[in-house]
């Protein structure tokens, strides 16, 4: 893919709107369940296990939500 048609793809909304929901996954929800479930040291634990199911879904189904 060119590097103009690549850009053009992140900018359609479709795609910012499944890298935000992926980001919440990530930053938000893994840490927040790690933290309820292992106290303050599962936080960090929640930051992989968020990163990891991010790209799991990622691979699986965002690249055809997203179109790309």
């Amino acid at each position: 893919m060119k590097v103009q048609s690549i850009l053009n793809a992140m900018m359609h909304p479709q795609f910012l709107i499944v890298m935000a929901f992926y980001a919440v996954i990530t930053f938000v929800v893994g840490p927040f369940v790690g933290g309820l479930v292992l106290g303050r040291e599962g936080i960090g634990h929640g930051y992989i296990v968020g990163s990891v199911l991010s790209i799991l879904l990622w691979h699986f189904y965002g690249r055809d939500i997203a179109r790309m």
